[in-house]
């Protein structure tokens, strides 16, 4: 059997590595390691894949026996158990085909129109001519459209500034427990956390009870009138809890860190903008967006699947090996940590032409040349059960941006990467504002 070869550093080097741009490393980690590779840090066996190939086997053919780790027993904590926490395969199956007929195609595209009232409310704060941040803007946009989609009119400004403050409490909470070497457990006694998760919890179901007093069709109301098949149980006050914050986790810092990434990029490629700009004018003629005009935007979908491609929200999954097992002939023990390297895999040489370049044109009449070789949103049974609503509302947020504006970073802004979750900058991103150069709609 062939052993996994190791990344060969010292400890002081793989501290400081992953300390400086975890996003880098693992990008970086195929010229000198290959398709898989091994790291050890103390006591713990980190075995990286690197090939499309070896993690459709971890996340789909021998998937029983890569469980999610420990990060998401500590998200449970905070959201409850859902199918993104779980690791109860008989659980994960009964919700999941619930949660699959909440996210029906025909049902999130019937939402487009939602998406496009709340994006138009939302950016008429954003002034011209002056410096906006990026970041912030993207945050703001995505919560008030994943509330919108969630609870309709059922939640108030005031309780959605709450929520974006909770959230954001929760996340970099989830980060300080992420870190390397960090102490993996959320301190249940703290009285922060004791008061801030209450706080959330109260909030959810005061929203939830708020929107069970009048009709909707928002997602909220379709998993209250969601029945068990076999034994006709509707979800319990904490289930609907933990699937609504499960939403609100997924549906929110993950889409706003995508846009900020599709900014940062077009503001880069400038000609490649302003051909997204004329194909929004062309087919929309200054008439408002439908969500039939979509998929008259070609150009559009390829922008946002490569700038998934170069900056998925999640470059790197976590799971861990239960018994010893075999990939390619190379031996995984038991209880090694195995990290599916998304990010190198969406740049792997072998089924990415030019892989370091911003090219959407790849994502025109091309097919991808192995079916996890793009994986933004996982793939296999595990796949992300609301990639059709990523996708749906960042191409809307898109169009809607570029119709009316042109953005541009401000000169010397720092772009790099900060990995600890999902990507983010590490710093909050500035550009100016102005008017699109197409005509506006009004």
């Amino acid at each position: 059997m062939k052993s996994i070869p190791k990344i060969k550093m010292s400890l002081r080097q793989k501290i400081t590595k992953l300390k400086q741009s975890n996003f880098d490393f693992l990008t970086g980690i195929y010229t000198h390691s290959g398709d898989l590779c091994q790291m050890n840090v103390g006591f713990k066996k980190i075995i990286i894949i690197n090939h499309p190939e070896y993690a459709k086997h971890v996340l789909q053919t021998n998937l029983a026996n890569y469980p999610k780790d420990n990060f998401y027993q500590l998200t449970e904590q905070i959201i409850g158990k859902n199918i993104l926490t779980t690791n109860d395969i008989d659980f994960w199956s009964t919700h999941r085909k619930m949660m699959a007929g909440v996210f029906q195609p025909d049902s999130v595209q019937g939402m487009s129109s939602d998406i496009i009232d709340e994006v138009e409310k939302s950016i008429r704060s954003i002034e011209k001519n002056k410096p906006l941040c990026i970041n912030r803007m993207a945050t703001r946009l995505t919560l008030h459209v994943i509330t919108r989609l969630l609870f309709s009119m059922a939640i108030s400004d005031k309780q959605i500034e709450k929520l974006d403050e909770l959230l954001n409490y929760f996340s970099n909470l989830l980060i300080k427990k992420r870190r390397p070497f960090s102490f993996p457990i959320i301190p249940l006694l703290n009285p922060s956390f004791r008061k801030s998760h209450a706080e959330f919890k109260r909030l959810i179901h005061d929203i939830i009870q708020a929107g069970g007093n009048s009709y909707s069709d928002d997602f909220l109301a379709r998993l209250k009138s969601y029945q068990c098949p076999v034994t006709s149980k509707s979800l319990t006050n904490d289930e609907l809890f933990s699937e609504s914050a499960l939403m609100l986790f997924a549906g929110h810092e993950t889409t706003a860190n995508a846009l900020t990434w599709l900014i940062i990029t077009l503001s880069k490629y400038p000609s490649i903008r302003q051909c997204l700009q004329e194909e929004i004018r062309n087919v929309l003629q200054d008439k408002p967006l439908d969500v039939a005009d979509l998929e008259k935007m070609p150009l559009l979908r390829a922008v946002v699947m490569e700038v998934l491609r170069l900056f998925p929200s999640f470059p790197a999954v976590p799971r861990y090996s239960l018994k010893d097992d075999e990939i390619d002939g190379y031996h995984i023990p038991a209880n090694a940590m195995v990290v599916i390297n998304i990010a190198m895999i969406q740049r792997h040489p072998g089924f990415w032409s030019n892989p370091e370049g911003f090219m959407p044109e790849r994502f025109i009449n091309q097919k991808a040349q192995h079916k996890y070789a793009f994986l933004p949103f996982i793939n296999g049974p595990r796949v992300c059960i609301g990639n059709s609503l990523a996708l749906l509302e960042l191409q809307i947020m898109t169009v809607l941006l570029l119709q009316r504006f042109t953005l541009n970073l401000l000169p010397g802004e720092d772009v790099s990467t900060n990995f600890i979750i999902s990507l983010r900058t590490k710093k909050d991103v500035y550009a100016q504002v102005e008017s699109a150069t197409i005509q506006k709609f009004k």
